[in-house]
């Protein structure tokens, strides 16, 4: 019994060092990576300065925190900042993501972003940044598709900034210290919100 204890013991240990030195061996080939396959899915750029992951700070739930967030277009949008955060946090219950079937979110708070929309006179917008999918559309998702389900429990903005300019209508819309705090449940089945809304300064133009 007394040498089972030991071995428990000694895996636990192993595991609780790997929890807390994997993240941060791997943290920058993470961050690079995750820079890599993002850009390669947008017609812009995506750069951020820094990307930690942490399975004790929110524990027993995942958190991963992204610094500096920056999203350009690209031609004529090129030298447009499309968004910028100063800090993203996502906040994943563990269990979830090993059950993999259902990822509870339990919480997504932006800190200070600012968001810059434009639409020129001839239609282009700098946030028709998406590349466009060569895969054929499948009307009709595989089981695992049709099985997998996402809830966001709390989704919060601080302090944000928003801007949308049209020139094709002359429109013209600015939000101030923009708050806002959605929570309870949203999932693609069901979604039970509660919603708090605070604006310094809106201009309608």
């Amino acid at each position: 019994m007394k040498l089972i204890l030991k071995i428990i013991s000694v895996v636990l240990l192993v595991v609780i060092a790997l929890m807390v030195i994997l993240p941060i061996v791997y943290e920058e080939k993470i961050s690079e990576l995750a820079k890599e396959e993002i850009n390669k899915q947008i017609n812009g750029k995506v750069d951020f300065s820094d990307m930690s992951l942490s399975l004790f700070r929110n524990f027993p739930n995942f958190t991963l925190e992204v610094e500096e967030l920056l999203v350009t277009g690209n031609e004529d949008f090129a030298t447009d900042t499309l968004a910028a955060v100063r800090q993203i946090k996502v906040v994943v219950d563990l269990f979830s993501v090993l059950a993999g079937d259902r990822y509870e979110v339990e919480k997504i708070i932006l800190n200070q972003p600012t968001v810059s929309f434009r639409i020129l006179e001839d239609g282009r917008a700098n946030f028709d940044i998406a590349k466009k999918s060569e895969e054929p559309v499948d009307q009709e998702p595989s089981e695992g598709e049709a099985d997998f389900q996402l809830l966001l429990k709390r989704f919060q903005v601080i302090n944000g900034k928003f801007s949308y300019i049209d020139e094709q209508s002359g429109m013209k819309v600015k939000a101030v210290d923009f708050n806002n705090l959605l929570s309870g449940g949203f999932s693609g089945d069901f979604s039970s919100l509660s919603n708090s809304t605070q604006i310094e300064s809106l201009t309608i133009g």
